[in-house]
């Protein structure tokens, strides 16, 4: 019964002995990690439940942070180790990098820009420019994604705002706006020549150009617009894109042209010669001077050469 005391003695013994050997723990001068926190696994050799114990947060994508050997030490103590149950090998400082991936400001360009393609209304041509590039973005690395939001922005004109998501592993990291410029060239009416107020618009003195209506008034004769005869109603430079406000229908009558009067009274019409006081295109109000009468009368231009009064029934 002793001898058998005795070997269970020396069994506790070297038990006691061997399980009292520490765990060696070699945290690196320096190291990279990928996630939001420092892991011990990241910056030492170590197994077990040290492996995934938190030391730090870590530093912005791409930036480097330096910790100290005792906040390795605070980090094994809240993981539950006891102090004498480790061997801890570790320098006075450790240096830490986050890595990281760069997303460009033109691939952050491109995708605002496709974004806005894909809402083009505009006749013509459409060239998609940056105002400024935005900044490269250093982000975490993982499954990169962009997101234009081609919901939150109309295309227009000019400036257009267009919010784009960086996203990775599936959750968005950050949100770059990037601002386009769209240029608009469109076939429009030019005036190749200065053209004289009432002067007729013809091949001599116009003609069908591309050009930038980005910040030109919206009133432009457009290349499907071209009215079939037309005079400038106002003087028109040399270059300028030609405004529907600048162009007029050309006189159906003209002042000392013969013109045919018609009353009409109900059923009854009656017909005589005048000559014309004024200008007048049709729709427009003139004075005519009936033939035979020094008076004028007062009628609306109906067609080239045709003048009619209407005189209400009962009148």
């Amino acid at each position: 019964m002793r001898l058998v005391l005795i070997f269970i003695l020396m069994a506790l013994t070297i038990g006691s002995a061997f399980s009292a050997v520490p765990i060696t723990v070699q945290v690196h001068d320096e190291a990279t990690v990928a996630g939001d926190n420092v892991l011990m696994g990241e910056i030492a050799e170590v197994q077990g439940k040290l492996h995934d114990a938190s030391v730090c947060t870590s530093p912005m994508p791409g930036m480097t942070r330096k910790i100290s050997r005792d906040q390795v030490i605070i980090a094994i103590r809240r993981a539950g180790v006891p102090d004498g149950s480790i061997k801890l090998i570790c320098p006075k400082s450790i240096s830490i990098t986050r890595a990281s991936q760069t997303v460009s400001g033109h691939t952050l360009f491109e995708c605002a820009k496709d974004a806005l393609s894909e809402n083009d209304t505009f006749q013509g041509k459409v060239e998609f420019q940056p105002v400024r590039l935005p900044a490269d973005q250093c982000v975490p690395v993982g499954n990169l994604e962009l997101r234009a939001k081609n919901g939150a922005a109309r295309v227009r004109k000019g400036y257009n705002g267009m919010p784009v998501e960086i996203v990775i592993a599936g959750k968005v990291y950050r949100t770059v706006h990037v601002t386009v410029t769209a240029k608009i060239l469109i076939p429009v009416l030019v005036a190749t020549k200065s053209i004289t107020c009432a002067s007729e618009l013809c091949a001599d003195n116009t003609a069908v150009e591309d050009r930038d209506v980005t910040n030109a008034p919206d009133d432009f004769v457009t290349a499907d617009q071209i009215p079939d005869r037309a005079i400038a109603a106002v003087a028109i430079s040399e270059g300028a894109i030609i405004r529907k406000r600048w162009i007029t229908k050309p006189p159906a009558i003209h002042s000392g042209d013969s013109v045919s009067v018609v009353v009409e009274n109900g059923r009854i019409r009656v017909s005589s010669k005048g000559i014309a006081a004024q200008n007048g295109r049709i729709g427009d109000r003139i004075k005519v001077k009936l033939t035979g009468d020094a008076s004028a009368v007062s009628g609306i231009v109906a067609a080239p050469g045709i003048v009619k009064i209407v005189i209400a029934s009962g009148s």
